[in-house]
């Protein structure tokens, strides 16, 4: 492959790198994806425990946190869900939404989105060539000279860095991406796990392992809220899991990094308020006399959660219980690493990029899309369709400046 030159050259083939592949390649573009990992479209292929959640019904710059999340709406206002719907369509893929708003491929498994994928990427004549890490991007000419770790070498009229980040080691994240940025002169932003479970501080919860609960989870920071999220908690042998604290992690751990006082405060009894649960546990701690409350929270509670949810307070009273599990209070240890985050907080501000265009302000013909960049989504399909968003903008962006440039 030394010394070929293509219109548009993609760098890494996940959800922002094969969606920038296909829509240069449908504006007439010659493109290659070169891909560091042994198959593409890993992290999609796991996303969603294996049923891949495409997209989210209420996508809105509100779901989005970074160093410039105003930057999304001209995006969505280009890819918007029903943009998601259609391209999808346009693969031949049906997709079905749920009643919280996730969109999920009809099939209800990411291995049909995979297979969709990649078809139309040899529709289109896009080779994806595997265990190829490019190490250096430069210019040279009207066009960038790609360089492989296997010191192959290969022109592009334009290049689209979509090779993810830190998250998910095991599936192929690393910190190599940012030094490839640095070298052609962007800043890194602080990085940061994202969605992910938590480790608590408190030892005792630790008796709770695989318990679960609908709660309410608040997080607050310096004594004032910060954010919340209501769903189903684990509880697990180093802290907290579930749906709801992948939902607060990004939050929690944006925090603790920044030195922030931190807390996680669970509400037991979302449906209610503090007085609403105190009525409710009145009879239950009326039938033990108001004097054995443990006992009273064993009829309400699964077992092994009152002794440990009452540890220090076994002489309170009803209202005082209502108080507590309205506002149970848990110390976030440290971040957990990389290799469980989903996603990862930081990476290329988008100051440094044209966010109509996502080309890179330090060299000229190169673009950016995806996780590499300073912008992460909610969970629940969010940072899949800025993957795909991204990847969408950048890829007719790229192709439209080669064509133009070099024909």
């Amino acid at each position: 492959m030394s010394s070929q030159h293509f219109d548009v050259v993609v760098v890494g083939a996940g959800a922002s790198g094969c969606s920038a592949a296909i829509h240069a390649a449908r504006l007439g573009a010659s493109c290659v994806v070169f891909e560091k990992q042994k198959a593409a479209l890993r992290k999609v292929i796991a996303s969603g425990n294996g049923q891949c959640n495409i997209t989210n019904r209420a996508v809105s710059v509100e779901h989005y946190h970074g160093s410039n999340t105003e930057a999304c709406r001209s995006v969505f206002s280009r890819f918007d869900v029903e943009a998601a719907f259609d391209f999808f369509a346009s693969l031949g893929l049906h997709l079905r939404e749920k009643d919280d708003g996730r969109i999920y491929p009809y099939s209800m498994q990411s291995a049909t989105v995979e297979r969709a994928i990649l078809e139309e990427m040899k529709r289109r004549n896009i080779e994806i060539h595997l265990h190829r890490k490019i190490s250096k991007i430069t210019p040279q000419g009207n066009s960038l000279l790609l360089e492989t770790e296997g010191h192959e070498h290969i022109t592009a009229g334009a290049v689209v860095l979509a090779c993810g980040s830190r998250a998910f080691g095991p599936l192929g994240g690393a910190a190599d991406v940012y030094d490839l940025c640095r070298a052609i002169g962007h800043s890194v932003s602080a990085t940061i796990p994202s969605l992910l479970p938590l480790s608590i501080k408190e030892r005792n919860i630790r008796r709770l392992e695989g318990i679960k609960w609908d709660v309410l989870c608040r997080v607050l920071v310096d004594g004032r809220k910060r954010c919340e999220a209501e769903g189903e908690l684990l509880f697990t042998k180093y802290g907290i899991s579930g749906p709801v604290v992948i939902d607060i992690s990004g939050c929690v751990n944006r925090s603790l990094c920044a030195g922030d006082q931190t807390l996680i405060e669970i509400d037991f009894f979302p449906a209610m308020s503090e007085d609403e649960a105190g009525d409710f546990l009145a009879p239950v701690f009326e039938l033990y006399d108001n004097q054995d409350p443990v006992a009273a929270l064993e009829l309400i509670f699964k077992k092994r959660m009152a002794p440990v949810l009452l540890e220090g307070k076994v002489n309170c009273t009803c209202v005082e219980a209502a108080r507590l599990l309205k506002h149970y209070r848990l110390t976030p240890d440290a971040p957990r690493t990389f290799d469980e985050a989903m996603v990862c907080a930081g990476g290329i501000p988008l100051s440094e990029i044209s966010t109509k265009t996502f080309e890179s302000k330090k060299l000229k013909n190169l673009f950016l899309c995806g996780e590499v960049l300073d912008i992460d989504g909610d969970c629940g399909g969010f940072n899949l369709h800025f993957a795909w968003a991204t990847g969408s903008v950048a890829g007719i962006a790229a192709a439209t400046s080669s064509l133009q440039n070099h024909r």
